[in-house]
């Protein structure tokens, strides 16, 4: 059995669910990508962002990623 198969109590604590919340609001963020003014580096970056924003409670980052 792999850590995908055990049911979300038993997996290890640093697997973060990504939820549909969280995945609209990175499509959201992308939907205002210009390839003549962002960077792929940027655009990443905003869309980590957005998602981070939307995730749930508990959901903590290092937050010097996101300088």
């Amino acid at each position: 059995m792999t850590d995908s198969d055990k049911p979300s109590g038993d997996r290890p604590a640093n697997e973060i669910e990504v939820t549909p919340e969280m995945i609209e609001a990175g499509a959201l963020s992308m939907s205002g990508y210009d390839p003549d003014f962002d960077t792929l580096e940027s655009i990443s970056l905003e869309i980590f962002r957005a998602m981070i924003v939307a995730s749930p409670k508990g959901f903590v980052v290092d937050v010097h990623l996101l300088d």
